[in-house]
């Protein structure tokens, strides 16, 4: 009979959740606003009820379910489970996970930092298949990477993935605040939001672009709005991303010296933009990594699971423990 687990990707605006066998294909799907409460028992109810009647379905179905895997946008300690620098989810920093999951789901169920799954699953299914080191990042509302290798796994020495890596200071001299309270993080320069920023910025300088033509009809501008009209040959669009794979350029240097990836993945919906950030970051790259690391890096990519990740790795926990994290 076909494994089946399900996996549930807790995020700050929707909650993802699938049915996943072995083999990472998703059988059944279902997607819910994330509840927008201050009060942490409300969020994490509203979840539960979601998971629950989700498993319910699937089981009147026929099919038999092994577990459930949570991923969650942040990070989390001890063997409660207690949620920490929740800043997508403010509303549950301190909240202990676990008792309230066990009580719901029994003890067949797994949590994990949302980056860590989609690491786990792009290294067993997308585009890590047979490399022997692979670095994910994700460029969306945050910047985060993880770290999957043949030998060791999942590197995860620092609250279940490699720590708060969006938060390497690539511009000393910048001024904007990062939602971490500090300046010069790689995030509050690439990330959706900064992009979004820089966009209105330049549109409120007058500049001739596709994207004054959007804000005008809409009253407001996405950073999937930016890769769009860079593909187009915008212009200003283009100098956005050009910069933004600068930065991501700086950052991804440090990592390949500290981690030795033979792959680089962009996942997130920034990421998406592909070579229009691939490029800048070659650049960048060749400019300041040491050639001894350069030469062992074999390729830079785009995610072949995209928004999917994070649920195949939570279900990936319960269909094969122990095989990424150990």
């Amino acid at each position: 009979m076909e494994r089946l687990a399900i996996g549930v990707d807790i995020g700050g605006t929707n909650t993802k959740l699938a049915l996943v066998d072995e083999r990472g294909s998703i059988h059944a799907r279902q997607a819910h606003p994330t509840p927008r409460e201050t009060r942490p028992q409300a969020v994490v109810g509203a979840i539960v009820a979601e998971a629950k009647a989700f498993r319910q379905r699937v089981e009147a179905d026929g099919r038999r379910v092994e577990g459930i895997g949570f991923a969650v946008p942040h990070f989390f300690e001890g063997s409660d489970w207690v949620q920490c620098q929740t800043n997508n989810m403010p509303s549950l920093e301190g909240y202990p996970l676990r008792p309230v999951l066990a009580e719901a789901f029994g003890d067949s169920i797994a949590l994990i930092n949302d980056l860590s799954a989609a690491g786990i699953a792009e290294y067993a299914f997308g585009r890590g298949q047979g490399t022997e080191r692979m670095l994910l990042i994700a460029i969306g509302t945050g910047v985060a990477i993880s770290v999957v290798t043949r030998d060791q796994g999942l590197i995860h020495y620092s609250w279940d993935s490699t720590g708060d890596t969006g938060m390497i200071i690539v511009d000393p001299s910048a001024e904007s605040l990062c939602t971490c309270g500090g300046r010069g993080c790689l995030e509050s320069l690439v990330s959706a939001p900064a992009l979004r920023r820089r966009a209105l910025a330049e549109v409120e300088r007058g500049k001739d672009t596709q994207l004054a033509r959007i804000k005008a009809e809409r009253g407001d501008l996405q950073a999937c709005d930016i890769s769009e009209a860079a593909q187009a040959g915008d212009a200003v669009a283009r100098d956005i991303l050009d910069r933004a794979g600068f930065y991501l350029g700086i950052g991804l240097t440090s990592y390949l010296h500290i981690f030795r990836p033979n792959l680089i993945i962009l996942g997130g919906g920034v990421g998406q933009a592909g070579q229009l950030l691939i490029d800048p970051i070659r650049r960048t790259m060749e400019r300041l990594a040491s050639p001894w690391y350069l030469a062992r890096l074999q390729g830079i990519d785009v995610s072949a699971l995209g928004q999917d990740g994070q649920v195949i790795g939570a279900a990936s926990l319960i269909l094969q423990p122990g095989r990424y994290i150990r």
